[in-house]
């Protein structure tokens, strides 16, 4: 599996590319930039925790962060959703 690490490697950058821009997009309407941005740091996660493995360098500390803060704000888009359908 490791004999993709270099076409991996390369395809991370433009996939990271785009989900910032579908995130610069749609900037103006919060309800469709949150869950964007918890895209794209899912994204970010699994970047890191590939190119972790790969080449072997321990940020999986970060990669954690960008999951959780990726949770967090999926949480913070179901509040919002839900806040919206009570009023």
């Amino acid at each position: 599996m490791m004999d993709w690490k270099v076409t991996a490697t390369i395809m991370f950058f433009p996939v990271l590319i785009m989900a910032i821009f579908i995130c610069f997009k749609t900037r103006k309407d919060v309800l469709f930039l949150i869950p964007n941005m918890a895209v794209l740091c899912w994204l970010s996660a699994n970047s890191l925790w590939m190119l972790g493995e790969f080449y072997e360098f321990k940020y999986l500390v970060m990669a954690l962060f960008f999951f959780i803060t990726g949770a967090l704000l999926i949480f913070y888009y179901l509040f919002l959703i839900f806040r919206k359908k009570t009023i």
